[in-house]
This record gives structure tokens, C-alpha cells and sequence, in this order.
């Protein structure tokens, strides 16, 4: 199941990757390592 947030990101990857791809690493890195 493919939620709405998902297809919203693919789109604006599309437009600009990679400030979209850094963005989310960013949240990931703060949910992995911020401990």
C-alpha cells in the first residue's frame, strides 16, 4: 500500500532530488543516530 505522503515525495524528487534526498536523510539520521 502506497500512501499519499510517498507519492507526494517521488513527484518532488523528481523535481529536485537532491535537496528532497537530503531532507530525508537528515530525518533519518536524527531518528537512527539521535539517541
Amino acid at each position: 500500500c502506497i500512501g499519499k505522503d510517498t507519492l507526494v515525495k517521488e513527484e518532488q524528487r523528481n523535481i529536485r532530488p537532491s535537496e528532497i534526498i537530503s531532507e530525508e536523510e537528515k530525518q533519518f539520521r536524527q531518528l537512527i543516530f539521535g539517541h
